[in-house]
This record gives C-alpha cells, sequence and structure tokens, in this order.
C-alpha cells in the first residue's frame, strides 16, 4: 500500500494468523488492495469519496467474494479492522481494534456476523 494518509479495512475468515484482505482508500480516491504478498490479486470493489476542507468522506461497496465467502449459504463470522493511517514520515495508524504494532494479525480484529434471510424467502422489507 503507498504511504500517505488512508483509511483501510481488513477482513479475515479466520482468528489464526494468516492472510488478511486489506482494502485501502485515499483523500484523493485511489484505491489500494492488498491480500498477503500476493500482486496478482485484483477484486473488484468500488468507493465514492467526498473532500471538503477539512474533512474527507468514505463510502465503499466491497463483494464478499472478494475474500472467499460464499453468499449462496449463510454468511459466516468473519474478522474486521478499520484503521486510518496519517501521512506522516513515520506513519500513525488509528484502529478500531488495538493490533499492538500487528495491523495484519486477525487475531487482534472485532468479530463482525451478519443475519442473513435464505433467498427463498424473498425480501421481507417494503422499497
Amino acid at each position: 500500500m503507498q504511504v500517505g494518509h488512508r483509511i483501510e479495512w481488513a477482513f479475515s475468515l479466520s482468528r489464526e494468523p494468516g492472510v488478511a484482505y486489506v482494502f485501502g482508500v485515499t483523500p484523493s480516491g485511489v484505491l489500494q488492495e492488498r491480500k498477503g504478498g500476493d500482486p496478482a490479486w485484483n477484486p473488484a470493489w468500488n468507493a465514492v469519496f467526498l473532500r471538503g476542507p477539512d474533512r474527507w468522506t468514505v463510502e465503499c461497496e466491497i463483494p464478499l467474494q472478494s475474500f472467499g465467502v460464499n453468499t449462496d449459504r449463510p454468511i459466516p463470522p468473519f474478522r474486521f479492522n478499520l484503521a486510518l493511517i496519517s501521512g506522516r514520515t513515520v506513519p500513525r495508524r488509528w484502529t478500531w481494534s488495538v493490533t499492538y504494532d500487528s495491523p495484519d494479525n486477525p487475531d487482534r480484529f472485532g468479530d463482525m456476523t451478519f443475519e442473513t434471510v435464505p433467498s427463498e424467502q424473498g425480501n421481507t422489507h417494503d422499497e
């Protein structure tokens, strides 16, 4: 990932040390992703951002299939973390779940779970 200000989302399907899937976006809208040391990994995902004089806002769409989740079945719980990285000479990292200098260690992430409705029941929400 490039040096500079950015927001990163990290996902893992396990608590075990291994490969974390990391997505990042900079204030100028540059999308970045990494899966361990695999330079060929290039998932399809989108981000929309708004940059103001004193803030920036990001909304992302990251398909769960990007990191191996089969959405035809109930979605398993997985590990998640969110970080803001400063663009200083020595970068600073603020995280939702403290990682103690191991930002890619899923054991230090929080748990994320989804409640899913089986597809045969259809959409029960009025839209």
